[in-house]
């Protein structure tokens, strides 16, 4: 089942036929939250859960980037809690309600610019207890691919962030 598909968890080395390329979505504006904003959860969005991801930040105008210089454009990153209602995204024909609603996308509150964006630790507390740990490395495709891939299609702005995956 769809639902299923959406919690599974990939073992390193194996890309689902349906993802053998980026497959990225739109986060609204009004779903972005500044750290120690609340998180708003709809009455009808019944379950809903955590993604810990890197978020990149754009730093330049990017159309048509190639993979080799894709880099030149991330300014840096910063940590995104993609906000999910599985509900919504199972039954959904797309994914805009589910991840995009008011308040699910906080981010920040710093931006890191220079590390190796391929191999960072991702982790999520909840109360101080661990309950997402990952890294970077673990993702479908590196940075250079998603940001090369999403230029290709549309122009990417200075300030324009990227979600990841998780």
């Amino acid at each position: 089942s769809e639902s299923a598909t959406l919690t599974e968890t990939r073992r390193s080395g194996e890309v689902p036929p349906k993802f053998q390329f980026p497959q990225p979505f739109f986060k609204s504006p009004s779903c972005l939250l500044r750290q120690g904003g609340n998180i708003v959860i709809p009455k009808d969005a019944k379950t809903v859960h955590f993604e810990a991801e890197m978020v990149l930040v754009i730093g330049k105008t990017a159309r048509h980037v190639p993979k080799a210089r894709a880099l030149d454009y991330v300014l840096g990153v910063t940590c995104g809690n993609d906000v999910s209602a599985r509900t919504w995204q199972s039954n959904d024909m797309q994914w805009w309600r589910a991840k995009a609603a008011d308040t699910f996308g906080p981010v920040g509150p710093a931006i890191v610019t220079g590390p190796n964006y391929n191999e960072l630790q991702l982790e999520t507390r909840i109360n101080g207890e661990v309950v997402q740990s990952q890294t970077t490395a673990d993702l479908i495709f590196p940075v250079q691919v998603i940001v090369s891939f999403v230029s290709q299609a549309m122009t990417l702005e200075p300030g324009d962030i990227i979600f990841t995956g998780t």
